[in-house]
């Protein structure tokens, strides 16, 4: 099988790596944006999800998949981009304590360590209604992975940069085209452009951006991920470096980067920190969430031809390596996809 694949943040190189171990041929095409999602995000991996800390949909799957197929990547291009780090949860108020001893116990976080941190100071850091120690969470280095991916496939000259509009993908017979080459399949993983897509509006994303901070904190020195409303990532480049982030703007779709976004976050912080903080670099991104909180995955209903992977949202660094390999092997050799990821849930009569 020959395949296009349209994108390449986190989910497109996940893809074309996956697709390549299937036995696909694959080109991949970006137009190499610095402000995508993929390379402004923390790359943070938490099973966790909200104040009610309720496991990630599949987590103890995707954790353990993440961990296996990260390590296997960094072995293959010989990088280093994946980094287990202990995850510290400040608890803001008393509801967050409560949902803490309520779900303790839960069987479905049986296979997680948490240990409860008591209120008061560690390593600087104020908690005022205590907190836990998660020990499976991670940072991954996302563009770094893109860059080392990116080079392997320009030496094999399966890469192009460029801008791809929907109708430059001309369908003939039972391929498509695009510059003059044809392929079987054309899959696309554009983010939130997706909106955009004739063919792919009617998937239920709802895009959202988030701006972080890349700061200095003099003498503020943790191993660790903290998090509190906003989290804070240790940056591997040099001691006394975090990035912090991240805010949620679903009313304006753009990548510049806000003064109300740098105060709330930096008056978070110093809260949190009670430390000053030197700003180095603020970005911003769009994520690709989806409603559903579940990916998008599969070919089009009734153009099959062209398929789509995305939808990925905040947690793309947990899911992407797992759902770009179940994609891969439906479209490659006919494996089912989660029923709960197949675009075929959200097609009916009134989106055609």
């Amino acid at each position: 099988m020959n395949v296009l694949v349209i994108g390449y943040g986190l989910a497109g190189a996940w893809l074309v790596r996956s697709l390549q171990e299937a036995g696909a041929v694959v080109t991949a095409v970006d137009a190499a944006d610095a402000s995508s999602a993929s390379r402004v995000a923390a790359g943070i991996i938490n099973p966790l999800t909200g104040k009610r800390l309720k496991p990630t949909w599949e987590g103890e799957l995707l954790w353990h998949d993440a961990v296996r197929e990260y390590r296997r990547l960094e072995q293959d291009f010989g990088i280093d981009v994946f980094r287990p780090l202990r995850l510290r949860r400040v608890f803001r108020d008393q509801e967050s304590l409560m949902w803490f001893g309520k779900r303790r116990d839960d069987p479905e976080r049986a296979w997680m360590t948490l240990e409860a941190m008591e209120a008061g100071v560690h390593d600087g850091i104020r908690y005022p209604f205590g907190g836990y120690e998660q020990h499976e969470a991670a940072a991954v280095d996302i563009p770094a992975l893109l860059d080392a991916g990116r080079k392997r496939l320009i030496d094999t000259e399966a890469y192009i940069q460029a801008m791809v509009s929907p109708e430059e993908v001309v369908e003939h017979g039972d391929t498509v085209v695009w510059n003059g080459r044809s392929f079987d399949t054309v899959i696309w993983c554009e983010g939130h452009s997706m909106l955009r897509h004739p063919l792919w509006s009617w998937l239920p994303l709802e895009p959202v951006k988030g701006e972080i901070l890349d700061v200095e904190i003099p003498g503020f020195d943790v191993p660790y991920i903290v998090s509190s409303g906003i989290w804070c990532v240790p940056d591997r480049n040099g001691a006394y470096r975090y990035r912090i982030g991240s805010t949620y703007d679903w009313d304006h779709l753009d990548v510049d980067a806000t003064d109300a976004a740098r105060r709330a976050l930096l008056d978070d912080a110093r809260d949190l920190f009670g430390r000053d903080i030197v700003v180095h670099d603020q970005r911003a991104g769009i994520r690709p969430a989806a409603k559903s909180k579940r990916p998008f995955l599969g070919r089009h209903p009734e153009r099959p031809c062209h398929a789509i992977m995305n939808g990925l949202g905040t947690k793309g660094s947990l899911l992407a390596p797992y759902f770009a390999r179940q994609l891969a092997r439906h479209l490659v050799l006919g494996e089912a996809l989660h029923p709960e990821t197949t675009v075929l849930r959200w097609w009916n009569h009134d989106v055609r």
